[in-house]
């Protein structure tokens, strides 16, 4: 494609001097080759702008900047000044890595849930001869191919790729977990979705969006731009999936417990081994028993189905194939290693989660629950006393520890936590995270359960401005066997 092409989509009036075929797009200045046009976007920390001579010096031929800013008149290259350069990132990235059609790309947003529902989506189409990649917060994998990404939702011109070669390995389908942060920043403005789920909203990301307002109104882009043919897949038992409703341009199924439900849960049994329910759809009804735990992931199963049996999947593929999903890395992960007590680990990092997860073991722990957690550094510190008020309430014992503290003082981010725990609450304080998790075990007794929570599949810990390796599986596991107390 030639820049003269990209400059008269973009409806610019700069005057092309001299045209050039593109050769490829970066946003950042480091990854910039020869023919590539350099987009100077804002990012949290650092402007791109500032970076423009060293995009030049790797080979850029064009500028792409806010029009606001005054750029060097000494430039030798084209330079091009818009009103949003990230808008404008990502549509030329899907104008020069075009995705081609032949690939269904499924979007799944929310605060909770967005994971899972990925990964039971993927292992339904697989099992039903349906390849799917996905992109997310675990990792990207498609094929034989397994990366991380620095995002859940990668950057456009990373996205526009990994989506062509998808396309380009003959798959069907790419899954896509879209964070708030992705819609906000414009990164998935041009992808084509077939289908967006819609999982639930609850209070996260509110020291970048400001308001729960705000948070809501950038998921519902997603939502408000699908094409009139997409479908829009709803938790209608969430209140904002009922508003979703009312303002969503395409067609919407709704899932839930709702009677209202396009797609419901009915006769709900929760144990250790699993869930079981019935799946009502489209006026037929299915027993359904999965090896997943909780209510929470009951919402999930049905969206995956919603999605599923709009491509085609039946009811007894649906069925097989839930029954054998093994679960996802951290979601309710749980360590055996033959102690007379339940180990669990999860992802859980804000309040809806946390109470989502210890009511869901509360449902068969008869025993005691004994809850480790921390909260995140540089992050919504409201989150805090919320979440040491939910953990107080709804657990046993609460050893409060880090979390990733990043720039904080860990013991300033406990104390907070620790403010909204009642008097009441049996709380331990354990800043060293193995240790914590230690005390845990060892104060464990028989039919008793452990919760360590906030950062599931994750295999470090931020700590200042250094990554440490950090697993907590790994860690368990490690202590479990190291102990060989209360092993059968």
């Amino acid at each position: 494609m030639k820049f003269s092409q990209i400059s008269k989509l973009l409806k610019t009036e700069t005057k092309i001097v001299e045209d050039f075929e593109v050769s490829g797009v970066s946003s950042d200045s480091r990854t910039v080759g020869s023919g590539d046009i350099f987009v100077a976007i804002e990012g949290l920390d650092k402007d791109g702008f500032s970076f423009i001579k060293e995009a030049i010096s790797r080979g850029a031929e064009a500028i792409i900047y806010k029009e606001t800013k005054s750029i060097d008149e000494n430039i030798c290259v084209e330079t091009l000044p818009v009103a949003c350069p990230r808008k404008t990132l990502s549509l030329i990235s899907s104008l020069v890595y075009k995705i081609p059609s032949t690939l269904s790309i499924i979007a799944v947003t929310g605060t909770n849930g967005k994971t899972t529902t990925t990964y039971l989506l993927e292992h339904i189409f697989k099992n039903g001869g349906l390849e799917a990649g996905t992109i997310g917060t675990i990792n990207c994998r498609y094929k034989e191919k397994v990366f991380l990404t620095p995002n859940t939702t990668p950057e456009p011109v990373s996205l526009c790729k990994i989506l062509k070669e998808m396309a380009e390995s003959k798959l069907k389908f790419a899954l896509l977990e879209v964070s708030s942060h992705a819609l906000k920043q414009a990164r998935v403005d041009n992808i084509n979705f077939k289908h967006a789920i819609f999982t639930n909203l609850s209070s996260e990301h509110l020291d970048f969006h400001g308001t729960m307002e705000a948070y809501f109104a950038a998921k519902s882009r997603l939502f408000i731009d699908l094409k009139p043919a997409a479908y829009s897949i709803i938790n209608i038992d969430d209140k904002f999936g009922q508003r979703l409703k009312k303002i969503a341009k395409s067609r919407v199924l709704t899932y839930g417990f709702s009677k209202e439900a396009d797609i419901k849960a009915e006769n709900v049994s929760l144990d250790a081994e699993g869930i079981y329910f019935d799946l009502c759809m489209a006026n037929k009804k299915t027993s359904i028993r999965s090896r997943l735990l909780g209510r929470h992931n009951i919402y999930n199963i049905l969206s995956a189905c919603a999605a599923a049996s709009l491509e085609g999947v039946d009811f007894n593929s649906l069925k097989e194939s839930i029954f054998s999903f093994k679960g996802v890395p951290g979601r309710l992960q749980r360590v055996d290693c033959g102690q007379l007590y339940f180990v669990y680990v999860d992802y859980a990092h804000t309040p809806a989660a946390l109470e989502s997860v210890l009511k869901s073991l509360r449902e068969f722990v008869r025993n005691r629950i004994i809850t480790v957690f921390g909260c995140g550094g540089n992050r919504d510190r409201r989150n805090r006393p919320l979440m040491g008020e939910i953990a107080g309430r709804l657990s046993d014992v609460v050893i409060l520890t880090n979390d990733n503290p990043r720039d904080e003082d860990p013991l300033s981010i406990i104390c907070e936590i620790k403010s909204g725990a009642g008097i009441e609450a049996n709380l331990e304080i354990e800043k060293n995270r193995r240790k914590a998790i230690r005390k845990a075990l060892n104060l464990a007794q028989e039919g008793d359960c452990v919760l360590i929570a906030g950062k599931g599949h994750e295999n470090y810990q931020i700590i200042k401005n250094k990554r440490i390796e950090f697993n907590d599986t790994e860690v368990i596991k490690d202590l479990l066997k190291a102990a060989h107390v209360n092993v059968k």
